[in-house]
């Protein structure tokens, strides 16, 4: 319950933005949709080479992804790369 009145007080007054995090955990993805019906919002996930499938179901839960095309050859240093072009370019 704490942890819901948290990301509702959040969520209610910010914009947030995504980073590094697959949205695979179904304890707080639930938490997030949940506080999404009652409060809306804008929000942001910055996701390495998105699937369109993946794009399709993160807008229908008011998640706004952007894709970042990531080489998997030394995949850390070019996620880094990638971020930092993103990050650069919303700033």
């Amino acid at each position: 319950d704490r942890i819901k009145s948290y990301l509702n007080a959040i969520m209610g007054t910010k914009n947030l933005l995504f980073i590094g995090f697959s949205f695979d955990d179904e304890y707080f993805k639930d938490i997030y949709y949940n506080s999404f019906k009652h409060l809306g919002g804008q929000h942001f996930i910055i996701q390495d080479n998105l699937h369109p499938d993946e794009a399709r179901d993160m807008l229908k839960a008011g998640l706004r992804p952007l894709s970042i095309k990531v080489d998997t050859s030394n995949f850390s240093e070019n996620y880094v790369k990638a971020l930092k072009i993103v990050l650069k370019n919303l700033l």
